[in-house]
Parts: structure tokens; C-alpha cells; sequence
């Protein structure tokens, strides 16, 4: 957690609860609900993310560089990571998965 983030936080937390929800009440239809929580994924919303950074003598490779190095796996997510495990969970291999919430966050949010 971050302080002055609290609102996105907030929205994260209710995203949560309602994925156990709703599996809840929409698995007897054969209806499966889970939730993906990705951490620092390399994609334009985290490059905006350092655009922002108030590090005015670091260029953009540097300021990525910077940030990565305070990551647990030392590095960003890649896109296709979350898509894989969306491709897991969106097949017959995971016919038996509902109410689940899945980190693919490299262990930032442990």
C-alpha cells in the first residue's frame, strides 16, 4: 500500500469481494468468475507511471532501470504473463475454478 492512494485501493479491495460474490451466486448456472490482480506490468499505464516520476535527471530507460531494481523478481511484468494465466483460467483445464483471485505480480504484493 501507498499513502494518497487509498480510492484505488478501495477499488482493488471491492473487486475482490465481489469476484467471491458473484462466483457464489452464479456458480450453479455453470458460470465461472475470478479475478486477475496484475503488479507492474511493462505496458503504457506504467510507462505514463514514470513519464510522472519526479526524477528530472533520470531519462525514461533510467527511470524503468530505477524502478525495477526495487522490485522482488527485479523486473516488470510482461503482458503475455497475465494473458497466460487469463488463457488458463478461460479453459476447460480450469473447469473446476471459480471465486479465485490470481496475483501476477512478481511477489510486490506479498
Amino acid at each position: 500500500m501507498h499513502p494518497n492512494m487509498s480510492s484505488y485501493t478501495a477499488s482493488k479491495h471491492a473487486v475482490i469481494s465481489m469476484t467471491k460474490c458473484v462466483a457464489l451466486e452464479c456458480a450453479g448456472f455453470g458460470v465461472r468468475v475470478n479475478a486477475i490482480c496484475p503488479g507492474p506490468i511493462n505496458t503504457n499505464m506504467i510507462q505514463a507511471f514514470e513519464t510522472t516520476m519526479k526524477i528530472a535527471h533520470l531519462d525514461p530507460l533510467q527511470k524503468q532501470q530505477f524502478l525495477e531494481t526495487h522490485l522482488p523478481m527485479g523486473r516488470y511484468g510482461l503482458p503475455e504473463e497475465v494473458a497466460e494465466v487469463v488463457a488458463f483460467l478461460a479453459s476447460d483445464n480450469a473447469s473446476y475454478v471459480t471465486g479465485g483471485i490470481y496475483t501476477v505480480c512478481g511477489a510486490v504484493s506479498l
